[in-house]
């Protein structure tokens, strides 16, 4: 037996209860996550199909390979990560599957770097 909530960030958490012991999966709804530049901190350039990125709070900068400046020129647009998973996958042909972990391990260093937020 299994139950849903949906918490206000759209996050799916499904839960079971199971010999008096309450489990929590948390299923992302890829879908219709989006991540958005964080522009109060951030700011960037494309520099011959380079993007080049400094977070003004720490004061550290980035240089994104071409995959990694194709994520963030969607970003830029307000893609979705689906979509953004989609045409990264397209472009540089590789196995949906295979490109969506690298896309979220990529969101994930972002967040932490400060960079994007959800």
């Amino acid at each position: 037996m299994g139950n849903k909530l949906i918490p206000d960030n759209g996050d799916e958490i499904a839960f079971e209860v199971g010999q008096g012991i309450l489990k929590l999966h948390r299923k992302l709804k890829i879908s219709s996550m989006k991540h958005f530049i964080n522009e109060e901190n951030v700011v960037w350039r494309n520099i011959n199909g380079e993007i080049i990125a400094l977070n003004l709070s720490s004061g550290s900068h980035y240089t994104f390979n071409k995959i990694g400046s194709l994520i963030w020129l969607l970003l830029e647009k307000k893609v979705p990560t689906e979509e953004i998973i989609l045409q990264a996958s397209h472009e540089f042909s590789v196995p949906r599957d295979q490109i969506k972990e690298d896309v979220l391990s990529f969101f994930r260093n972002l967040k932490q770097e400060g960079l994007i937020k959800p």
